[in-house]
């Protein structure tokens, strides 16, 4: 399946998380813990790019 072509790679989002949101490490143990605190991020990654994309 292809990404559309304004759709990033999801290794360009994982390297977003990592680089700007401070995700080197995940804090929550066990893998339903990294899968929360991934999906946060993600939620966080894309409040972030609706907010650029709204009218001020």
């Amino acid at each position: 399946m292809r990404a559309g072509a304004g759709a990033p790679a999801v290794s360009d989002v994982s390297a977003d998380l990592k680089r700007h949101l401070g995700l080197k490490r995940l804090r929550l143990r066990g893998l339903s813990g990294a899968k929360e605190e991934f999906l946060l991020a993600e939620t966080a990654q894309n409040l972030k790019r609706l907010a650029k994309l709204a009218p001020a």
